[in-house]
């Protein structure tokens, strides 16, 4: 008896490329006073770009979110409450070609602290590329911090989700904080007379 043995020729696998998906966001201030005081009006910078993308070419970004006030020391961002506020929608101004912002508090104020701008249309950024574009608008000191540091309000900025153009997404976040005073009160000038001794 002669037994055929059938051997299976069995093909590799496609070997599984790797991928990547990498964004980028930097906080800056534009303009602060000196002294910073309650009442002062800041500019904040919000700048957008992409890393590496491996097995794709573009980051996609719709919106991105700023936090008006955070507690120091503590893990994410816990709201301090009414010690920053935002001036509203007609402050914003882009560098994103044909793109505009608005945002979830366009008429602006304390009331959300977590504001989200977003971008219409959504922004095609290339792989390997900082800043691309970004975003500006105002902010007003209303109050000096709550926490550990009254003297400096610490912010956050940065994107819960991009989408890449290879299925992969990134997110990022930025940290910044602007001083704080406390306004002083203009000084009276007048006349010191010795009193008599006794």
């Amino acid at each position: 008896m002669i037994a055929l043995v059938v051997l299976g020729l069995i093909a590799p696998r496609g070997l599984q490329a790797q991928t990547t998906c990498n964004g980028t966001i930097e906080i800056s201030y534009v303009s602060t006073d000196n002294p910073n005081v309650v009442g002062s009006v800041d500019r904040v910078r919000l700048r957008f770009g992409a890393g590496g993308i491996s097995g794709g070419t573009t980051l996609t970004l719709s919106n991105v979110f700023f936090d008006l006030d955070c507690k120091a020391g503590m893990a994410g961002c816990v709201d301090e409450g009414a010690v920053v506020s935002y001036k509203g929608d007609s402050t914003i101004t882009t560098t994103c070609a044909n793109v505009s912002f608005s945002s979830n508090n366009p008429m602006g104020g304390a009331g959300t602290n977590e504001i989200v701008f977003t971008a219409n249309p959504s922004i095609d950024i290339p792989a390997n590329t900082f800043p691309y574009c970004e975003i500006q608008f105002d902010i007003q000191i209303l109050s000096l911090s709550t926490d550990s540091t009254p003297n400096s309000i610490e912010e956050r900025a940065g994107f819960a989700t991009a989408s890449c153009n290879n299925s992969g997404t990134a997110s990022q976040i930025g940290t910044g904080s602007v001083p704080a005073e406390q306004k002083q009160c203009a000084g009276v000038t007048g006349v010191l007379r010795s009193l008599p001794r006794r």
